[in-house]
């Protein structure tokens, strides 16, 4: 999983996987907690409001926290 982004624009994608998405503000939460949806506490939180777009580095953190923690478990 990888995250690029740019602040003067706020164009951020995300990588999944070989599927790349563009994260819009305006549907953010609808985006994301579908696209992360293999992490449901973190899609939930997404889903609340919990976490906001200017969440956004912090979500991918800790989903990639998560994401490689599932894998060396395996």
């Amino acid at each position: 999983d990888q995250f690029a982004g740019s602040t003067g624009n706020e164009s951020f994608y995300l990588k999944k996987d070989d599927k790349v998405i563009l994260v819009e503000k305006e549907r953010f939460n609808l985006i994301l907690s579908d696209y992360l949806s293999d992490n449901e506490e973190l899609s939930k939180k997404i889903i609340s409001k919990e976490y906001q777009y200017s969440n956004l580095i912090e979500i991918v953190t800790e989903y990639n926290y998560w994401y490689n923690y599932q894998r060396q478990s395996k």
